[in-house]
């Protein structure tokens, strides 16, 4: 062990860059992982606080908020035996105040009190059709917003009347009457999706069934399961990161595999006198491998404290099913990340150690 650790003395550059390497792998993969975690988590959960029992959406839209189908869908859907209440909502992704990425809901307000349990914290909730917004009490915070402040929605600019808490996803979002989001994204006639609920839950499959016969062609799912429907979307979130990360590891590998073999190249002679008195095969594949050990841990480890810093200082990522939100810190994916920087580590000096354990010592030091 004592010669790996001058061996890696010597090479103080090459080593260093090489550790570089793979803190900036760790680093890709611990970001995209936690990325691609909380996305998935976080639409799930945007689906089930929605409210409702039962969920109605274009069945041709990935998520519902990009959904688009005609409000009179309502009337259909109301004549229908055990449907107690069916209820629009539009969902859109607009600019409010300088912020992109945000999210607005647009209902109605009666269906306020069916579709969310919140509090309000400042002024009233929408109690009409007229032009003004609620604001969840954390995009509320970020915008350093208060009730009786002014906001802008895609230029357009509406009084914020109060302020609310859900203590869910929708305390990032803004709420305004329907028909006003009908207006500043140009829906009329039109909305996102419309959630319904049932006067006896035995009849939820029998309503659902229903719906399907009085409008062809169009999504119906009960809100527990409505998340099923995102699997294609999760399955490509998953494959686009598997792929980053993929891409990242194999370079990492490679270059790895070269500055060890590199050394193996510079040592031969060493290798050969190590064995001419006495050091067998696996006491140089010991030095090599506790030297790869080294360089992936002290790597995997200078990527977690830099992933640490930034995730730790808020970095925030906008996803159009919510706003900007910050990335958690996962435990199990940081200790994931340093396990493959010391797998890639070891795996990138197998072809080295075989070539090093095949140097003969009379060769080596005959012809030097």
């Amino acid at each position: 062990m004592n010669i790996a650790f001058q061996n890696l003395k010597r090479r103080v550059l090459r080593n260093a860059l090489t550790t570089t390497g793979l803190a900036i792998f760790v680093l890709i993969f611990i970001m995209v992982s936690s990325l691609t975690l909380t996305m998935q988590r976080s639409l799930a959960e945007s689906l089930s606080d929605l409210g409702g029992e039962i969920m109605v959406w274009d069945d041709d839209a990935v998520i519902p908020f990009l959904s688009n189908i005609p409000e009179n869908y309502i009337v259909a859907i109301e004549k229908i035996d055990y449907v107690e209440r069916a209820m629009p909502q539009i969902t859109s992704v607009s600019r409010v105040d300088s912020e992109d990425f945000r999210l607005t809901i647009g209902v109605a307000p009666m269906d306020i009190p069916f579709l969310y349990s919140y509090i309000t914290t400042e002024g009233t909730v929408i109690s009409g059709n007229e032009t003004s917004a609620v604001m969840g009490c954390l995009f509320a915070d970020f915008l350093n917003k208060h009730s009786g402040d002014n906001i802008t929605i895609d230029e357009h600019v509406l009084p914020v009347v109060g302020i609310y808490k859900t203590d869910t996803w929708i305390d990032n979002a803004v709420i305004v009457p329907f028909a006003v989001a009908q207006e500043i994204f140009d829906l009329r006639g039109r909305t996102s999706l419309i959630t319904a609920t049932v006067s006896d839950p035995a009849r939820i499959d029998f309503v659902m069934s229903e719906i399907r016969r009085e409008i062809p062609d169009i999504g119906v799912y009960k809100s527990q399961e409505a998340t099923a429907r995102l699997a294609p979307l999760k399955n490509s979130i998953t494959w686009v990161s598997l792929a980053l990360f993929t891409i990242a590891g194999v370079a990492c590998f490679l270059g790895i595999t070269n500055v060890v073999m590199t050394g193996v190249f510079e040592r031969t002679r060493e290798i050969g006198i190590l064995k001419a008195i006495g050091a067998q095969g696996k006491d140089v594949v010991k030095i090599i491998l506790y030297e790869s050990t080294a360089l992936g841990t002290l790597g995997g480890l200078l990527g977690c404290l830099i992933s640490l810093i930034l995730l730790a200082s808020g970095l925030a990522i906008p996803l159009t099913s919510t706003t900007s939100f910050r990335i958690p810190i996962l435990l199990e994916v940081f200790l994931q990340g340093l396990a493959f920087s010391v797998f890639i580590s070891v795996l990138a000096t197998l072809y080295p150690v075989w070539k090093a354990v095949r140097v003969r010592p009379n060769e080596v030091l005959r012809f030097g």
